[in-house]
């Protein structure tokens, strides 16, 4: 997998489970173990003044760190280099996926379950742990961050498991409404 490809996984799970996550802001949630409908069933009443507003969103993922143990020196040298990188997507959000940002989030979530899931307050903290679908595997994504109807800032940490390896990657992500989505 290219680090190009890890970083659209990472920014595309981080705009889903942040559209969810913007449901509402006035009531916190708080779950445990709970699959990925669980949070959508605990959070799709509480849309009331916070809510992801549609249109095109830039998001700027910038890998901060990574670790694969065992790695030679000079492999590690090369990713330290395109850690130094940014990667910038845009997404458009529809006003569906902004009504319903659960199914924006399970459109893409494999087998995916919260160890940790609370929010509230314009805050999120979350752990989820996905199953590989393409791939054998596991990723364990934390992140913690704010989010209004127009922006969000998170910083997260993926784990990925695969064939006996770890690859640990720490992440810094913003995302901002740019205007309406392209034709």
């Amino acid at each position: 997998m290219s680090m190009e490809s890890i970083m659209r996984t990472a920014s595309s799970a981080l705009i889903a489970l942040l559209a969810l996550a913007a449901c509402g802001e006035s009531d916190e949630v708080k779950l445990e173990n709970a699959s990925v409908a669980d949070v959508a069933e605990a959070t799709k009443d509480k849309a009331t003044t916070v809510k992801l507003k549609p249109g095109q969103w830039r998001t700027t993922a910038e890998l901060v760190s990574i670790d694969v143990p065992g790695l030679p020196k000079e492999v590690a040298d090369q990713i330290g280099q395109s850690a130094a990188k940014s990667s910038t997507t845009e997404d458009c959000v529809t006003q569906e996926e902004a009504d319903k940002p659960q199914e924006m989030l399970a459109r893409d979530n494999g087998e995916c379950r919260y160890d940790r899931f609370q929010m509230g307050g314009g805050k999120i903290d979350a752990v989820m742990r996905c199953k590989g679908t393409e791939q054998p595997g596991e990723m364990q994504i934390s992140m913690s961050g704010n989010y209004q109807p127009e922006r969000y800032d998170v910083a997260a940490e993926m784990v990925m498991t695969q064939q006996g390896k770890t690859i640990t990657m720490r992440l810094k992500s913003r995302s901002e409404r740019i205007g309406e989505c392209k034709a």
